[in-house]
């Protein structure tokens, strides 16, 4: 087994230091796992400078594909996706340090696809919206931290398009908006 500090990367690819064969073999070091033909592959753990771990993730043929998994510092889990030949794809996850929901989107090939939601440190849903190929589409509602609705938006393909209404922490309109492909049809009084 070799440190993965003994090892140099050329263009992707990882040799052994002086060899020009392409790295085949585990590692370990700042982080564990193999190397096939100069490429990673399998399971991979990288670690923090006091040994805890910072992330796992898995490899096929050099790219990412799999399960990963990404850590605070203190052991808590930070994020938690999956990824396809190096690609987002299904659910992505994301959570404040104390372990607490912060946000989930779904990918389809990297792109966002599907319904969106972040959430404050309370729980609280912050922003819910949707998303098709990678853009927003349709309602997209933001909120104060005490659950109220702040902005509510509509878009199509990734602009701002119809309605959009900003209320007040009361739950008062405070304006309302007309929007067509990006542009404000309205005049604000802001």
């Amino acid at each position: 087994m070799k440190n993965l500090e003994e090892l140099v990367e050329k263009n992707g690819i990882y040799f052994e230091k002086g060899s020009t064969i392409p790295f085949t073999g585990n590692v370990n070091g700042k982080a564990e796992g193999a190397f096939k033909n100069g490429l990673p592959e399998g399971k991979w753990v990288e670690y923090t400078v006091t040994g805890k771990i910072l992330s796992e993730s898995n490899y096929l043929n050099g790219k990412l594909n799999g399960e990963f998994l990404n850590y605070y510092s203190t052991g808590n889990l930070k994020e938690k996706g999956y990824l396809k030949n190096g690609k987002l794809e299904g659910e992505l996850q994301e959570f404040y340090i104390k372990g607490q929901i912060k946000l989930k989107q779904n990918y389809k090939s990297d792109k966002e696809e599907g319904i969106s939601e972040s959430f404050y440190e309370n729980g609280k849903i912050k922003e819910k919206r949707n998303y098709k190929d990678g853009k927003l589409e349709g309602q997209y509602l933001y909120f104060y931290n005490n659950g109220k609705l702040w902005i509510k938006n509509h878009y199509k393909k990734g602009l701002l398009h119809g309605d959009r209404e900003v209320y007040f922490k009361d739950g008062k309109l405070e304006k309302k908006e007309k929007y067509k492909n990006g542009f404000n049809l309205t005049k604000s009084l802001h």
